[in-house]
């Protein structure tokens, strides 16, 4: 009888460790997926970061009356008072 009862305690004992490793395998492979989101998602923001950085250079860089003097001349044809335009080819 006791024989049987530590088999069966045994058995037991071994299911639960089972249980208890794949619980703990998953748990592992959980906290390392979840540990490359998190640094994929720092990169990004860190990617955006320097995005937005550059965008509001450009956007102050665009505020200035150099931007606008040169802009009206290129793309609008735009001269001063007292400037002659030049035509080439």
């Amino acid at each position: 009888m006791r024989s049987i009862r530590r088999v069966r305690l045994g058995a037991v004992l071994l299911m639960i460790v089972a249980v208890l490793g794949i619980a703990l395998f998953k748990l592992n492979y959980d906290l390392g997926k979840s540990a490359r989101a998190l640094r994929e998602a720092r990169i990004e923001r860190e990617e955006m970061l320097q995005h937005t950085q550059a965008l509001r250079e450009r956007l102050s860089y665009m505020q200035t009356d150099d931007y606008i003097m040169r802009t009206a001349r290129s793309d609008l044809g735009l001269i001063l008072p007292g400037e002659i335009r030049y035509i080439t080819n």
